[in-house]
């Protein structure tokens, strides 16, 4: 297929799959690993930087060059867009000297909250204006089909019908009759996913060898590591590059392609999940570091959506299989003065337990879980501002 959507679908995967790899062992690396562990998280950096040289026009070391330092976590970066409405016009985009048009769109810089970035992005198309963009959801860069590091980006909206035309520093053209080139603003204008993943995954003999030498390090790291959070790391990359293998179809010619910079530095991102019972208890799990009470949550993983991560620490943490009901809030651990704010950016989103779910228990991430009426929860030495978010959560329920 030649449409835009379908270009560069097999490019895409495999630098998909190259972040998995990075990420995993940059993550391996951020930790205290042992000697052995940083010896196989090293070489598994090396394999990924190796596959991403397949489909990028780098070569493998000058990717390895450009990798960030293991000082902070590798999770999907986090981006704003300003979606800029007008009751008349419909959606407006920003035009460029060469005539192509596009949402105002850009990374969260680590200082800033994505709510200080995107008024600050609003002030550069609208200087002299006080405006008030409103979240509107999150779109994902691996469902848009971009070629970058996997990223959240965040769209804001902002009413734009009775701002002066002269107060606009750029131009400014209706949706409609744009020419829009940019991929992430074609795919929030179409409103839907688009088919960039369907096809067969085709692998070249380098990316098999590579995956196969991964398989061997990973088995080997399972096997050995004390650390049971490697243990996951390395179980993770094997069960990927074995699916990836099993489907057997080499050789693909690729299409040398510019994945952007890998050194990017935004916020953490992290997901948490408000799990509600039927009558309105919330279930909460006491924390094997702290000793301290808190949702289920954590780290983004590159390659799956916010909502997967709440999932999937559900899972970990408790060992519950759980129903996502929606996206209760995004939180800057700064902005709600949170304890230990570090960086982090968190997904807050609501669910409960699916009927056929396992019954909590204790697992090496929770010493203990309970479930417990919103009144209680004063009575809790709460984990790092949970209790604000699930405050903020209920209320916002509540209507």
């Amino acid at each position: 297929m030649t449409d835009d959507t379908h270009i560069g679908s097999q490019e895409r995967r495999v630098a998909m799959l190259a972040e998995e790899i990075l990420a995993e062992a940059h993550n391996g690396l951020f930790y205290d690993a042992d000697d052995a562990d940083e010896a196989r998280f090293t070489r598994l950096r090396r394999i990924g930087a190796g596959v991403l040289a397949e489909v990028d026009r780098r070569d493998t070391e000058t990717i390895l060059a450009g990798l960030p330092a293991t000082d902070r976590l590798w999770t999907p970066l986090l981006a704003v867009v300003l979606i800029l409405s007008h009751q008349r016009d419909g959606v407006l985009l920003t035009v460029a000297d060469d005539g192509h048009a596009a949402m105002p769109h850009g990374f969260v810089p680590v200082s800033q909250d994505p709510e200080a970035a995107v008024r600050e992005l609003a002030r550069r198309v609208m200087p002299g204006e006080e405006v008030v963009p409103v979240p509107h959801g999150i779109c994902d860069s691996i469902s848009a089909g971009l070629m970058q590091r996997h990223t959240y980006h965040l769209t804001y909206v902002v009413d734009v019908t009775f701002v002066p035309e002269e107060s606009f520093a750029v131009p400014l053209c209706p949706a409609e009759t744009a020419t829009v080139t940019d991929p992430l603003t074609g795919y929030i204008l179409a409103g839907a996913e688009r088919d960039v993943l369907e096809s067969p995954f085709r692998i070249n003999s380098t990316i098999r060898e590579l995956l196969a030498e991964s398989v061997e390090i990973a088995d080997s790291g399972r096997d050995s590591t004390t650390d049971p959070w490697n243990r996951e790391r390395y179980r993770r990359v094997g069960d990927t590059a074995r699916a990836v293998l099993a489907a057997d179809a080499i050789g693909h010619e690729y299409r040398p392609r510019d994945f952007g910079p890998l050194d990017i530095a935004t916020p953490v991102t992290a997901a948490e999940m408000l799990i509600l019972g039927h009558d309105g208890r919330i279930l909460l799990l006491e924390r094997f570091d702290t000793g301290q009470w808190a949702m289920p949550g954590g780290g983004c993983e590159v390659g799956e959506t916010s909502a997967a991560t709440a999932v999937r620490e559900c899972r970990e943490e408790l060992g519950v299989e759980v129903s996502v009901e929606g996206l209760a809030g995004v939180y800057d651990n700064r902005v709600i003065q949170a304890a230990d704010p570090g960086e982090w950016v968190c997904f807050v989103y609501v669910g409960h337990l699916d009927g056929d779910s396992p019954e909590p228990s204790r697992t090496v991430e929770a010493t203990d879980f309970g479930w417990y009426r919103p009144d209680e929860l004063s009575t809790l030495d709460m984990y790092n501002s949970h209790d604000v978010k699930i405050e903020r959560t209920l209320k916002l329920l509540a209507g």
